[in-house]
C-alpha cells in the first residue's frame, strides 16, 4: 500500500512537470510595436479619423493626441548584415491612432490591427515639442503603468513632427526606430552622450532636486543627427552638442570620449578624453547653499595641427593641460548659468544638496518649485584637473 501511494505521488508530480504552456502568446499573434512618436492631431485629423470617444467635439479647448506607432512585419526583418531583398519600406509598417489620452490613442491605434499591441519589444518614444510644452504627465504615468515596457528604452525630442522621424530611410538600418535607439546607445558607450533612458526622465520627474531632460533629435535627409539635450522650464531650452561634453563632465558620466580642440599659442590639438569623474563638496554660506564641483579628466592627444608643436616637451604638455583646464571651467559655468537663469537643475545638484544639507532642505524646500527659486541663486564653483595620459600613436 505504501508503495502504491509512492507511485501515486510520483506520477503526478510528473504530470505536473509535463505540461503545457498554458499562458502561451504566438509571436506570430502580436502587433510587435518599435518605435512610437506623439504629436498633437489636428481638428482635420481628429474628424477624419472619428474618433471613438464620449465628446468628439473639436471645437473646445481639449488636445487630441496622434500617436503613430511603427511595427515590425515578421520575416522582413533580418538578423545581419543588409542583403538588399528588403526595404525599410517592406520591413515595417507605421499605424496612427488618435484619442483624448495615450490610452485612448492606443486603444484607436488597435482597432486597425489584427492582434493585440504588444510594447515589450519598445525601442524609442519621440516626441514632438508641441506635446512637450502641453504637457507630460498623461504620456509618463500611462508608460510608467505598463508592465512590459522596459525602463532602458528611450525617449526623445524631435524639431518638429515627431512622427517624421519614424518615415526615415537609414542606410545602415532596416528599421528606423532601431536606428533611433541604436545611434543613442552608440553615443553612450563611446562617452560622447550622457546615459539617459527613460528611467532617467522618470526619476527627475518625481524628484524635487532635479530637473527632466531629454535628448533632441534632427533630420537630416535620410539620416538623424543627435542634436544635444533639451529642457523645459516655461520654454524649452538647447544645450547645444558642443556642451553636452561639459554636461558630461558636472554629472561625471562615464566613459570618457569626448573630444574638445584645445587652442595653443602656436597652433592647437585635439584632446581626447578617456576618463572623468566628478566630487562636489556642499557647505552653507551666509545661509545658503555653496556648491564646489571639482572634474578630473584624463586624455591623449589624438592630433596636432602644426609641427611646431612638441609634444615630448614637458611645457607643452602642462600647455595643453592649462588650456584645457581653462576651456572646461568657463564653458562649464557658462552652462550652469545658463540654466540658473531658467531655474532648470538639470544636474542634480538639489540631491546633493539634500544629501549634504538634509535640514537646510527640510525648512527651506517644500516642492519643486522652491528649489527652483534658490538654484538660481546660489553660488556654484568649477574647477578642472587635466592631465594628458598619453600622446596618441606616432609615425616615422
Amino acid at each position: 500500500m505504501k508503495q502504491f501511494i509512492t507511485c501515486c505521488i510520483l506520477y503526478l508530480f510528473l504530470l505536473i512537470t509535463l505540461s503545457g504552456c498554458w499562458d502561451q502568446h504566438e509571436i506570430e499573434k502580436r502587433a510587435t510595436i518599435i518605435g512610437l512618436a506623439v504629436d498633437i492631431a489636428t481638428p482635420e485629423e481628429v474628424e477624419k479619423e472619428q474618433v471613438t470617444a464620449s465628446n468628439t467635439n473639436t471645437t473646445n479647448d481639449k488636445v487630441f493626441v496622434k500617436l503613430t506607432g511603427q511595427l515590425a512585419v515578421p520575416g522582413k526583418i533580418q538578423l545581419g548584415p543588409k542583403s538588399g531583398e528588403s526595404s525599410p519600406v517592406e520591413a515595417v509598417w507605421t499605424v496612427e491612432g488618435y484619442g483624448q489620452n495615450i490610452g485612448d490613442a492606443i486603444q484607436s491605434m488597435q482597432q486597425k490591427l489584427a492582434h493585440d499591441v504588444f510594447l515589450g519589444h519598445l525601442q524609442v518614444i519621440i516626441i514632438s515639442p508641441d506635446v512637450f510644452k502641453e504637457g507630460m504627465n498623461d504620456i509618463n504615468d500611462y508608460f510608467k503603468r505598463r508592465t512590459d515596457i522596459r525602463r532602458s528604452i528611450w525617449m526623445a525630442l524631435a524639431t518638429d513632427k515627431a512622427a517624421d522621424l519614424l518615415h526615415i530611410s537609414p542606410k545602415l538600418e532596416l528599421v528606423p526606430a532601431m536606428y533611433l535607439a541604436t545611434s543613442l546607445d552608440q553615443a553612450t558607450e563611446m562617452g560622447k552622450f550622457p546615459d539617459l533612458p527613460i528611467d532617467q526622465y522618470w526619476f527627475a520627474n518625481v524628484a524635487k532636486g532635479k530637473h527632466e531632460i531629454l535628448p533632441y533629435l534632427e533630420q537630416k535627409g535620410d539620416n538623424i543627427r543627435i542634436a544635444g539635450l533639451a529642457y523645459q522650464n516655461d520654454d524649452i531650452h538647447f544645450v547645444d552638442p558642443f556642451h553636452v561634453i561639459f554636461y558630461n563632465g558636472i554629472t561625471g558620466e562615464k566613459p570618457g570620449g569626448a573630444s574638445a580642440i584645445i587652442k595653443l599659442t602656436n597652433g592647437n590639438v585635439l584632446m581626447e578624453s578617456n576618463y572623468r569623474r566628478v566630487k562636489y563638496e556642499v557647505k552653507l554660506k551666509n545661509g545658503m547653499p555653496t556648491i564646489n564641483v571639482t572634474i578630473g579628466i584624463e586624455g591623449v592627444i589624438e592630433e596636432k595641427s602644426s609641427k611646431a608643436i612638441n609634444l615630448h616637451l614637458a611645457k607643452t604638455i602642462q600647455s595643453i593641460e592649462q588650456s584645457a583646464k581653462k576651456v572646461g571651467e568657463e564653458e562649464s559655468l557658462n552652462l550652469i548659468e545658463d540654466t540658473q537663469k531658467n531655474q532648470s537643475d538639470i544636474f542634480g545638484f538639489g540631491e546633493v544638496v539634500r544629501a549634504h544639507l538634509p535640514k537646510y532642505w527640510k525648512e527651506h524646500v517644500k516642492k519643486e518649485a522652491d528649489w527652483e527659486r534658490i538654484y538660481e541663486k546660489i553660488p556654484i564653483h568649477v574647477t578642472y584637473e587635466v592631465k594628458v595620459a598619453g600622446i596618441g600613436t606616432q609615425l616615422h
